[in-house]
């Protein structure tokens, strides 16, 4: 295997890739206040990742069955989501399902990112080609 493709596995093989994936932005300070107080689904195995030094964090949750669990998972990702954002923060989407990606949405519900996301895309795309639909908030 090239090591191209070795660097895009990320080390995940089929028994190892989490069902659902997001990372987590938030300040150092916040982010000990949002595993202090994170709470998981008994039925639905999840994992922390964090970056101390500068709050970011990965949350992957690990789902036997993503179809039987799908319910489940979106509200995982909606709790974390909001618990993110009342600390200041933001939660994306890195992967899942893509029925759950569509419900909930990849990149979150601030409307700050989402003006900034405008405008950087109106001045590098002024003719809305690239990546249509891609970008925070469809943009």
């Amino acid at each position: 295997i090239s090591l191209w493709r070795k660097m895009a596995d990320f080390g995940w093989d089929v028994a190892t890739k989490p069902t659902v994936g997001v990372r987590i932005s938030l300040t150092p300070m916040a982010a000990k206040n949002f595993i202090l107080d994170f709470e998981s689904d008994d039925t639905i195995e999840s994992a922390i990742v964090c970056h101390p030094a500068h709050g970011n964090l990965l949350v992957n949750w690990y789902a036997s069955n993503e179809t039987d669990h799908l319910p489940g998972l979106t509200k995982a990702v909606q709790k974390t989501r909001v618990s993110s954002e009342l600390l200041g923060g933001t939660t994306v989407i890195e992967q899942g399902p893509l029925v759950l990606r569509k419900e909930i949405g990849v990149w979150g519900t601030s409307q700050d990112i989402h003006r900034l996301m405008q405008n950087m895309k109106a001045q590098y795309d002024p003719t809305g080609t690239l990546n249509l639909g891609r970008f925070v908030g469809g943009i």
